[in-house]
Formats: structure tokens, C-alpha cells, sequence
């Protein structure tokens, strides 16, 4: 009798320890869920859950075409409203390198502290647009052809004027968006439809707007807020098939920034940028 007891309480032991265990496990599972369904990570073990990782950016990002070199163009997203701001970096490069340094800096600060982004905007970055010019150390891109003299304006030329150069035969390319850097930012913003892209160059301290529906306002707000000049047009000398025009032409609201320096003068354009946020969060 005494050994029946005792076989009883040992299977009753062993079956009370299960049910805890089984308990315990499924309370675990069950708050891991809980916590995978709250926290989703952009990156994981340098997989991306989107995009594709970029070692030099140690983040996710986008491979929007290709340079005549065939080097990479990638395209960052930060933020997750349904604003779209785009930022471009290095049009030109060379002696405008401070544009590609500003636009990391940029990616940087605001990757880290998205935070800083308003609700309702997603920002884009595409910190690199000539890659070659980079790599080359020049300002056009390795066919010789100036990045901002390609677009499909109904001025755009060929042949185009510079004052430290005078005219450069074939400058403008053999045609609109002829180069794969000029077409992979145009695709890139026809596909994305972006409420204001944002051009950095260097160095007339000037911002000048595609002039459609409220870039003027846009462009005003932050050139006052960066202490730059707000122009309605480039008058220094003739351009032609420039970026800025095209976009005009095409009814996207966007806006060419010339640094004042060759330095990246992250303070006056991050006030820029505040401005614009602004703008979209009140309208």
C-alpha cells in the first residue's frame, strides 16, 4: 500500500512538472511574439528585410542603375510617412565633392536620429550621383559629359558653355538622359513621384526652384532659413539641359541648393531642411 502511495506521488510530481514546463515555454513564445510584432528591425545579421545591405553605408538601401563604369548608384530611405523628400548629392563632382559629403553627413544624422523626421515624411538619399566623378577625382562623368547639361529640357544642347571652359563640344551628351547616371535619377523619380526633390551644388550661395505649384514658397522658406540667396533663375551665364529646368518642365516641385563655400555647411542646410519640414507638417 505504502508503494502504491509513493508510485502515485512521483507520477503525480513528473505530470505537474511537465504541465509548469509546457506553461512556462508557451508564456516565453508567447511574449517573444509579442516582442518580434512590436520591433522590427530594418537590418538583421547585415541581411536587409528590403534592399540590399551596402557595406560603405553599413545600412539598407536601394541599387537604382548603374554608372558608365558600371559602379553602383544606391538610393537610401529614413522615415516612413507618406511625404517623399528626395536629397541628391554629387550632380558634380571634383571641386564640388562638399555636395557628396554634405548628403552623408545628412544620410548619417538623420539615419541615426530618425526621430528628428517628422510622422508624415519618408526621406531619400541618393548621396552619390556621378560615382565615377568620384572615383575619377572629376566633375563631369567618365564619358566627359556634364551630369547637369543632360536633361530633357526643351533647350538642352550638345554642345554647351561653361566660362572656365568656353564651349565643350558633346558636353551635353548625344541626347537627353544619353547617360546612365542622368536616366537612373530620372527613372529613380518617376517611380518614386516624390513631393520635392533637393539638388546640392557648389558654390553661388543661391537656391533656385523648378517654379511649379508651391516650389517657390519651398524654395524661399529654405534659402531664408540656410541664409542663402533665393534666385528665380540662373543669369551668370546660358545653361542648358540642366536638371532643375527639366524637372520645371516635367511638374515635379524641386529645387537646385548652391553652397556658398566648398565645405559641406551642414548647420545652415540641416536649418534648411527644418524649414521644410515645417512646410509639410502645416500643409
Amino acid at each position: 500500500m505504502k508503494q502504491n502511495k509513493t508510485v502515485i506521488i512521483l507520477i503525480t510530481f513528473i505530470v505537474v512538472a511537465i504541465c509548469s514546463l509546457f506553461i512556462f515555454n508557451y508564456v516565453v513564445d508567447k511574449n517573444n511574439q509579442v516582442q518580434t510584432d512590436q520591433v522590427v528591425p530594418l537590418v538583421v545579421e547585415n541581411k536587409c528585410l528590403k534592399g540590399v545591405y551596402i557595406d560603405e553605408y553599413q545600412m539598407c538601401g536601394e541599387e537604382i542603375g548603374r554608372s558608365v563604369e558600371d559602379r553602383p548608384i544606391y538610393s537610401f530611405k529614413v522615415g516612413d510617412g507618406p511625404i517623399k523628400l528626395l536629397f541628391v548629392g554629387g550632380l558634380h563632382t571634383g571641386k564640388e565633392q562638399n555636395t557628396v559629403d554634405l548628403a552623408e553627413a545628412m544620410l548619417d544624422y538623420y539615419a541615426s536620429s530618425t526621430k528628428s523626421i517628422p510622422e508624415v515624411v519618408s526621406m531619400y538619399f541618393v548621396p552619390t550621383l556621378n560615382v565615377d566623378g568620384v572615383a575619377n577625382n572629376t566633375h563631369t562623368n567618365a564619358n566627359n559629359i556634364n551630369l547637369n547639361r543632360n536633361w530633357g529640357t526643351d533647350n538642352w544642347k550638345t554642345d554647351v558653355y561653361h566660362p572656365s571652359s568656353g564651349i565643350v563640344e558633346g558636353g551635353g551628351g548625344i541626347a537627353p538622359y544619353s547617360e546612365p547616371e542622368t536616366l537612373s535619377l530620372y527613372n529613380h523619380i518617376q517611380s518614386l513621384h516624390p513631393d520635392l526633390v533637393v539638388v546640392w551644388h557648389s558654390k553661388a550661395g543661391t537656391v533656385e526652384d523648378s517654379d511649379v505649384e508651391a516650389a517657390d514658397e519651398i524654395g524661399g522658406l529654405y534659402a531664408t532659413a540656410a541664409e542663402y540667396k533665393q534666385i528665380d533663375e540662373w543669369m551668370a551665364y546660358e545653361v542648358t539641359g540642366d536638371f532643375v529646368t527639366d524637372m520645371g518642365e516635367e511638374g515635379v516641385v524641386a529645387m537646385e541648393v548652391e553652397l556658398e563655400t566648398r565645405e559641406i555647411e551642414f548647420e545652415r542646410n540641416l536649418k534648411g531642411i527644418e524649414a521644410v519640414f515645417d512646410y509639410f507638417e502645416n500643409n
